[in-house]
């Protein structure tokens, strides 16, 4: 082996071991994932989040026990959730 073969030798190590803790750091994540077809899916990245289905059908309930009802979004949900500051 040529000396000048030893850098580029070494930064493909580098570069090996770098792919390797990428792939032992997502084996040790925790996914859940929904297969919906033959080539489709979904993946769960954040375990136990809440969907945005669900916060408009919340917002929908409460907003069903008064008289405003009309379309909502997420910014809707924002804004009850987090009020403005000094408020």
């Amino acid at each position: 082996m040529e000396r000048g073969e030893l850098p580029v030798l070494g930064a493909i190590v580098r570069h090996c071991l770098g792919l390797y803790h990428l792939l032992i750091l997502i084996l040790s994540l925790s996914f859940r994932i929904l297969i919906t077809g033959g080539t489709s899916g979904l993946v769960e990245t954040i375990t136990d989040a809440v969907s945005i289905h669900s916060i408009k059908k919340a917002e929908y309930a409460r907003r069903s026990a008064g008289e405003h009802l009309g379309h909502v979004t997420l910014m809707d949900h924002f804004k009850n959730v987090c009020p403005k500051p000094g408020i």
